[in-house]
């Protein structure tokens, strides 16, 4: 027998469309708020890595949302240790994350802040690796403390770059999995949340520099207003290998609003408020 206009398993073209509409829609707000939760969670560990190292070393430390301070004179092995702890971290959890994936069979939004928060983090210690030829970030500064030979300092630079492209062709394949060949889900997924989280973080990270205790130099604000930008670049790079990507399609199951995320998200900016205004010092 065959279906009908009236069949329960005919669609029309407006029923289909706003299927689609309600997809899109709840995968850009899903994707947006996964992408500030994972973001800022990548950069509170990475500092948080400064500050234990430095106070394990014997420097009393204080942590803010974007920096460490190191009381006391450390000598050049120790300040590159601490220095270091940062981008170590951030590259090891990236890695644990985007590799071992609990979450996935749920197709949630907690899959997908795990993914934003391990691609973000991962990002974070390779952007440092990019950066460093031009004596900016972490690995720089213990470049120049260890005194280490330009080949080495110019072949971070070539792996951060390599390590970049590499990001984004994984991060493809998590694109062609939840979205495939849907150009329009795919941009909801990783193009648009990339340039609105981006202006967001990008706005808190001058409020932060704002009212924080103004240490930091011209240079090191401008690399950590950068560093809101580049940590989740990955998404929109994910377009150069997205339409190549070979994965099995998983349709994401999306709430109308990620009420548990916004949560973590709100905590999150309120740790980093009353992290700038105390400054908590350890050791």
């Amino acid at each position: 027998m065959e279906p009908t206009p009236d069949s329960p398993t005919v669609q029309s073209s407006e029923q289909i469309d706003a299927v689609n509409g309600d997809r899109q829609r709840r995968t850009l707000v899903a994707s947006v708020v996964a992408l500030l939760v994972g973001a800022k969670l990548a950069v509170l560990l990475h500092e948080v890595a400064h500050w234990v190292t430095g106070a394990v070393l014997g420097h009393p430390s204080q942590l803010y949302s974007y920096a460490v301070e190191h009381t006391g004179t450390m000598t050049p092995a120790d300040e590159a240790t601490a220095v270091l702890a940062g981008p170590v971290l951030s590259i090891l959890l990236g890695l644990l994350l985007t590799t071992w994936l609990p979450l996935r069979h749920t197709a949630g939004v907690w899959h997908l802040v795990w993914l934003w928060t391990g691609f973000a983090s991962l990002q974070e210690g390779v952007t440092y690796l990019v950066i460093t030829p031009v004596g900016a970030g972490d690995t720089a500064a213990a470049a120049e403390v260890l005194g280490w030979h330009p080949v080495i300092i110019i072949g971070l630079g070539v792996v951060g770059i390599a390590g970049m492209f590499w990001q984004a062709r994984r991060f493809a394949v998590h694109m062609m999995r939840h979205c495939g060949h849907d150009r329009g889900l795919a941009w909801r997924f990783a193009f648009i949340p990339w340039i609105v989280g981006s202006a967001i973080l990008v706005v808190i990270q001058l409020i932060d520099l704002a009212i924080g205790p103004g240490s930091t130099s011209v240079a090191e604000n401008v690399i950590i207003v950068f560093a809101s930008i580049s940590i989740t670049v990955f998404a929109p790079m994910g377009f150069i290998f997205w339409s190549r990507a070979k994965a099995e399609r998983e349709p994401l199951v999306l709430p109308s609003w990620p009420i548990g995320p916004t949560v973590l998200l709100v905590v999150l900016l309120v740790t980093n408020i009353v992290l700038l205004l105390t400054g908590p010092t350890l050791g």
